[in-house]
């Protein structure tokens, strides 16, 4: 279609540029043996990873739980949803990460999950959308990529916030960085570039969704792990993930730091993975099914 087209020529363009289980002393990983994408996602159902939280928020850390979901699936380029009948909607193999994060501040409960979509073939960020929900109430924001500007929507509780359907420009976005680091860490930006920080960050810093401006920098780490660092000088906000250097670039840990406002001190987040497992998921939904949480390091 034109604007796939066109999206790959976009593609070109930028690559120049809760309670907590115990974590075990290393990484519990059950994966198979795979070297490319079509042999290790298509037979197994979904890469489930559980990451040992730590939640900067209101200026002190709160122990929890994240969990990074990749998988595969047929997406409709013209609606930007999962295909029902892929081969009449000519729908476009995307690599899908749900990332969710579960904590507890004082008494009461945040829960956070972005979706993020991107072409297997052309790893640039279709769509994503985040939605945050705790006892004051709830916000759901989503971004698409469309050929000439990227669409955005959000509505939240606060009335300064929305609820909002505006076009912004075309942009680098975090919360794609990470599918790309999965489907082809090679074209990873690097240099003085703006980017739409991730949703979650946005929502939690009550900063607008904008593209602001960072030095990306990719280096090599000791074990076999690789290093991407972004550093938003505007918004005094840094970001590091930490990945595989290996197929299949499993994300080891992430960190972020940033002040919640103005003139505050700042805050540091940080994840490091504790098991990682493939699994349909979707056929494990009932109660006899409860003991393979504990398989990826959750509680039932």
């Amino acid at each position: 279609m034109r604007w796939l087209a066109l999206l790959s020529l976009s593609f070109s363009l930028l690559c120049s540029c809760a309670s907590q289980p115990e974590a075990p002393a290393g990484p519990v990983t059950a994966i198979p043996e795979a070297t490319d994408i079509q042999s290790y996602w298509y037979p197994h159902g979904a890469e489930i990873s559980r990451y040992a939280l730590s939640q900067g928020r209101y200026g002190n850390t709160h122990a929890g739980d994240a969990v990074l979901i990749f998988v595969t699936e047929p997406f409709d380029p013209l609606t930007q949803v999962k295909s029902d009948a892929p081969e009449r909607d000519q729908a476009t193999p995307v690599l899908k990460l749900n990332a969710t994060r579960s904590f507890t501040t004082g008494v009461y409960p945040y829960t956070a999950m972005t979706s993020a979509f991107a072409p297997i073939s052309q790893p640039v960020l279709l769509k994503a959308s985040c939605g945050v929900q705790e006892w004051c109430g709830q916000v759901f924001t989503q971004l698409n990529r469309w050929p000439e500007h990227l669409q955005l929507r959000q509505y939240s509780y606060f009335q300064s916030e929305g609820d909002t359907d505006t076009k912004l420009p075309l942009a680098q976005t975090e919360d794609g960085l990470w599918l790309r680091i999965r489907l082809a860490p090679e074209t990873l930006p690097t240099g003085s570039i703006s980017f739409i920080p991730s949703l979650v960050y946005t929502r939690f810093a009550h900063v607008p969704v904008a593209a602001s401006p960072a030095t990306a920098t990719l280096q090599e780490a000791l074990g076999g792990l690789r290093s991407y660092r972004l550093q938003y000088t505007e918004l005094q906000r840094t970001v590091e993930i930490t990945f595989s250097a290996a197929f299949p670039h499993l994300i080891e840990s992430w960190s972020e730091t940033y002040p919640e406002a103005p003139g505050r001190e700042p805050v540091t987040t940080t994840a490091r993975r504790t098991h990682t497992r493939m699994l349909p998921y979707w056929a494990h939904n009932k109660p006899a099914d409860g003991p393979w949480r504990e398989t990826i390091g959750l509680p039932q």
